[in-house]
């Protein structure tokens, strides 16, 4: 048995909205932490940098794979240097300027998502998206909103290729199931609408998370 795998079954398109976006086919984008990072009181923690599996995992859903770097704290990833990925996986590196120390540090190593965020989100014909691994969602106070988190969320709960899976291999076979994968999209879209219009939006994702 291949180790991706999606249902056989045609899924349906529940509402004209999504239908619309079945056919407009629009790219999805997410922005990813490099890391796992946990912050303390004049510095932070990097936990681990994430995993291979894990990339793999950002490479099957998303069409463009954006993970920031910096000139003060680089944290390397698996594979960044691959040259099957190299039209999908980015590593932006913003520079800073000036002394930097203590929480400055911290504060420029999380702000760099959303620097990046700031400019991607402008892109009308990409749905971007947030990503962190970890039990915390980090980034400075006057960042992304939660919701552009919530939907990268809802997605974590799909499975992930296995390590020993190439990129290459998840490329491909992401090219041979596209029209399941947006249709997969388009049921998450689904879910993140309903959770939007919930008046309690917490509870909304944990029953997402439960079903």
């Amino acid at each position: 048995m291949h180790p991706l795998l999606f249902p056989t079954n045609p899924l349906p398109c529940y509402t004209p909205e999504l239908c619309i976006i079945t056919l407009y086919k629009m790219k999805r984008g997410v922005i990813a932490q490099p890391g796992v990072i946990s912050r303390h009181q004049g510095s932070f923690t990097l936990e681990r940098s994430i995993s291979k599996e894990e990339i793999g995992y950002l490479l099957l859903y998303w069409d463009q794979v954006v993970i920031p770097g910096n000139n003060l704290v680089y944290i390397g990833i698996p594979g960044e240097n691959d040259p099957s990925v190299s039209d999908v996986l980015k590593r932006p590196l913003i520079n800073f300027s000036g002394s930097y120390s203590g929480d400055m540090v911290t504060d420029a190593v999380l702000a760099c998502q959303s620097i990046v965020a700031q400019n991607l989100f402008k892109d009308v014909d990409t749905d971007w998206s947030i990503h962190q691994y970890g039990d915390e969602f980090i980034l400075p106070p006057d960042s992304s909103s939660k919701r552009d988190y919530l939907k990268a969320s809802i997605c974590s709960a799909l499975p992930a290729p296995h390590e020993d899976v190439s990129y290459n291999e998840i490329l491909e076979f992401k090219e041979k199931r596209m029209d399941e994968l947006g249709r997969l999209h388009n049921l998450v879209d689904e879910l993140y609408i309903d959770v939007l219009k919930s008046p309690d939006e917490d509870l909304a994702a944990k029953k997402v998370f439960l079903n």
